[in-house]
């Protein structure tokens, strides 16, 4: 209940007034100028005639609907979302489509610990305490963007392939439901979902029959269709990369900025790049959710032991990793909770599925490192809740926290 009543950063000023001129304009075009309540948007992008967001479409095209049911309930009195002042339409939004989906991830995640055998009633709440308090879906919850509602459908398809295994049964139309699922996140996020729907098709190729592998390559083509049409409809292409190539902010030289940049570098300056973004105090992974290191370890304890659900874990290490990589080989700054990172938040609740598949360690030394660094990443996730795209600020907390 306690998402944000007022804009604060260009990612959701470009999302919703694209909502505001679907439901006013039936058009994905925002506006002709890219200043609005006399200030410079960002994250925006011009064909020569008309402003358009720089993100994937679907987002904005699952809110318009309830847009207008909220201007149809208040009588078109709902206000237009706006970066000047607190307002409802923002808040409703905001819960709609990040708290909402937050606590039904958490839902999901204490269902699918039921399906681990000698998992106690206090470890599946305990760890779904840590869950969402402790890593990035708290912070998140708080904001319109569409990693938490990514993360919620990604984390479907994964329980309902833990349910099929668990029951050694799996049917037709449970494989095209899971198929169903991971087109979906595909369409919200289209590279998280290239790496998912690889590590599913690949699941169901070794693992399953053919006619379950059809029923899921079934169920994913509705959304692979609707993602199409909606770039079309936007770019006039089909291909979700066609933003890239308009005009970033109205200036031609920031276009196609589609760019491998650590690979250029020195083999040096590259290793050093990946310890910065999983170690650095201030935009590494591990210290933005510290906690996360246990989750991480808990997958390679799972597939070294060979315990219940150690071939999907590999499918999650395989498919986080090559994200993982993309991205480093993308982009040289994984600014904390602002940029980059966050892009990985739909992987996170699968990480911490293996956490209490791996049995807690009776070591005190042991148990008083895994209450410190619960201690101090919900600290860190309640801290960046007030800001989660500010990245200098956790740096700050950190500062504060480990002055040495």
């Amino acid at each position: 209940m306690l998402t944000k009543v007022s804009l604060t950063t260009a990612n959701e000023s470009s999302r919703l007034y694209t909502v505001e001129s679907l439901v006013r304009n039936g058009s994905f075009s925002i506006f002709d100028d890219h200043r609005v309540d006399g200030k410079v948007l960002g994250d925006l992008v011009y064909d020569g005639k008309h402003w358009y967001s720089d993100k994937p479409p679907l987002l904005a095209a699952l809110t318009a609907p309830v847009y207008a049911g909220l201007l149809f309930v208040t009588g078109g009195s709902a206000p237009v979302p706006t970066l000047i002042r607190p307002n409802s339409t923002y808040y409703f939004l905001s819960l709609f489509f990040s708290g909402l989906p937050a606590i039904l991830l958490l839902y999901f995640f204490y269902r699918s610990l039921l399906l681990v055998d000698h998992v106690h009633e206090s470890e599946r709440i305990f760890w779904t305490g840590v869950v969402g308090l402790g890593s990035m879906i708290f912070q998140f919850a708080t904001v319109y963007s569409n990693h938490l509602i990514t993360a919620l459908f990604a984390y479907l398809a994964f329980y309902l392939l833990l349910k099929a295994r668990k029951k050694g049964i799996l049917s037709l139309k449970l494989a095209a439901l899971i198929g169903f699922f991971v087109g979906l996140v595909f369409a919200l996020e289209f590279v998280i979902g290239f790496f998912m729907g690889l590590a599913v098709f690949i699941y169901f190729a070794v693992w399953k029959t053919r006619k379950e592998l059809l029923a899921f390559i079934g169920g994913c083509l509705p959304w692979l269709i609707v993602f199409l049409v909606l770039n079309y409809l936007t770019t006039g292409s089909m291909f979700p990369w066609a933003l890239l190539y308009l005009a970033y902010l109205g200036i031609p030289e920031n276009a196609t900025r589609l760019t491998v940049v650590p690979f250029s570098l020195s083999p040096a300056r590259t290793v050093f790049n990946y310890f910065l973004a999983l170690f650095s105090f201030k935009k590494g992974l591990f210290l933005k959710s510290p906690i996360t290191m246990v989750a991480v370890w808990s997958m390679v304890c799972a597939m070294r032991r060979k315990n219940f659900f150690w071939r999907e874990a590999r499918a999650v290490v395989a498919m986080s990793v090559g994200f993982f990589t993309l991205v480093l080989a993308m982009t040289t700054d994984l600014g904390g909770g602002a940029k980059t990172l966050r892009w990985i938040l739909p992987f996170v609740p699968l990480w911490f599925m293996f956490t209490p598949v791996t049995r807690r360690s009776r070591s005190l030394y042991t148990r008083v490192l895994l209450t410190t660094l619960i201690i101090v990443s919900i600290t860190i996730s309640v801290w960046s809740a007030f800001d989660p795209w500010n990245s200098g600020q956790n740096y700050t907390l950190i500062s504060l926290l480990f002055p040495l």
